[in-house]
């Protein structure tokens, strides 16, 4: 295949005389080489650009221009060929940034015409008034970088573009949010408070298991191993009378279960409705969700749209088999009367399982796998956030270690005594220990 990058003068072009000629890859059409060439006003100019293109050439960059397609149709090939064996959630996710892009910079502009300074602008410009009357905060923000990141780099890899022009953006720095971090003292008074064995068993499982929201809705009875006090969250495929369940990045693990949480399986055990698997649902609501299920496997509209207020088909997701958790548990909280510093959720409890264990000294890795976090850097942030017993803690320690030997010993620092250097140099320390009477 020919790689030499040619220079020659055009003397009927008078404006532009000095073109640069090269070849491309075979075309599948014709089977022949693809042919380009670019013009010049000035022979500096040709020579500069021969040069650097048989520069690229020579390393094994692309030979072939990048193809005209507009953002639209690539938005759309990109979601139906990169995403759409993911995850719902994962989709939505996609969709909802390059949705904005196609927005943002139109449907029929060229990709090529997606410059860096138009990505600094569209990544600089991603707010919205939600329903809180606040905009984007920077998590979000983040989050789409990172999504156009990913999208533009197919689009470097199937020839569109030669560079990614949002890959010189830096991630903000985000500010993390407060949450209430539930301490033991504290959950035993809610346990106090509430009486319904079912709820009972839920908090203990979300405080002392660390599972999400749907991992603990979505546990059924033969997750549970009463003999080897274990729980064990994996994947599970949607049958006729089941809805499924994916565990978030495929991270299935097993996790030991205390002696309280345990007991309170039994109890409720012995109390949950018949027939139903999951082991946190009523028998009310598991009809429900295997109505909503059996529609939703039809692909039928079942689920409300809160705008429209209309029936529409969307994909399951493990969050629905399960509401108004967040009413209730609000509601227990403020009859149990807690000072919060932040709104308490579901993911309150999870939270406060992963810092009780780096408080007690849990190692990182051992950590990670019981959280089911896919990077570790996401570990690391409990042990960041040193809790006030902690702080009190290490410095009363640093406090008896100035006031060691009971406070008769103290450390003076003399300048320009006899230590080695000239009297009067301020460089010369000499330490002298003094016993107070």
């Amino acid at each position: 295949m020919t790689t030499k990058v040619g220079l020659y003068r055009e003397r009927r072009n008078r404006s532009r005389p000095w073109i640069v000629r090269w070849f491309g890859g075979y075309d599948p059409a014709t089977g022949k080489q693809r042919h380009y060439s670019q013009a010049f006003a000035t022979k500096r100019e040709a020579e500069a650009f021969q040069a650097a293109k048989q520069a690229e050439l020579n390393r094994g960059k692309p030979r072939d221009l990048p193809r005209d397609i507009t953002v639209g149709e690539f938005v759309h090939r990109f979601l139906e060929s990169k995403v759409r064996n993911r995850r719902a959630a994962t989709r939505y996710n996609y969709a909802h940034t390059l949705k904005q892009l196609v927005a943002f910079a139109g449907a029929t502009t060229l990709i090529r015409m997606v410059t860096p300074e138009v990505a600094d602008t569209f990544v600089a410009t991603r707010e919205r008034v939600a329903q809180t009357g606040t905009g984007y905060s920077s998590w979000s923000r983040n989050q789409h970088l990172g999504n156009m990141k990913i999208a533009f780099n197919v689009a470097v890899r199937w020839g569109y573009l030669a560079t990614n022009p949002f890959g010189h953006i830096r991630r903000e720095r985000c500010v993390p949010r407060k949450w209430h971090h539930l301490k033991p003292d504290e959950f035993e008074m809610l346990l106090e408070m509430v009486h319904d064995l079912r709820w009972r068993t839920f908090y203990l499982l979300a405080y002392t298991t660390g599972a999400r929201f749907g991992e603990l809705f979505n546990l059924t009875w033969t997750d549970i191993n009463f003999e080897r006090c274990t729980v064990t969250i994996r994947d599970r495929p949607g049958a006729a009378d089941t809805p499924p369940f994916h565990v978030k990045d495929h991270e299935a693990r097993t996790l030991l279960l205390p002696r309280q949480t345990v007991d309170a399986l039994l109890a409720w055990q012995g109390e949950a409705p018949e027939g139903v698997p999951c082991v946190l649902l009523t028998a009310q609501r598991w009809q429900k969700v295997l109505e909503r299920w059996r529609l939703c496997r039809a692909r039928k509209p079942w689920k409300r749209n809160v705008k429209t207020g209309e029936l529409e088909w969307v994909e399951w997701e493990n969050r629905y088999v399960v509401n108004n958790v967040i009413r209730d548990m609000r509601c227990h909280f403020r009859k149990a009367g807690f000072n919060l510093i932040a709104p308490m959720t579901i993911h309150t409890f999870r939270k406060s399982f992963g810092q009780n264990h780096a408080d007690a000294g849990t190692p990182v890795h051992v950590l990670q796998g019981l959280m089911g976090h896919a990077s570790i850097t996401t570990t690391r942030e409990f042990y960041l956030q040193t809790a006030d017993a902690n702080e009190r803690e290490a410095l009363a320690k640093y406090q008896a270690l100035l006031d060691s030997a009971d406070g008769k010993t103290c450390v003076k620092l003399a300048y320009g005594q006899d230590c080695g250097g000239p009297a009067g140099d301020p460089h010369s320390v000499t330490h002298v220990s003094e016993t107070t009477s």
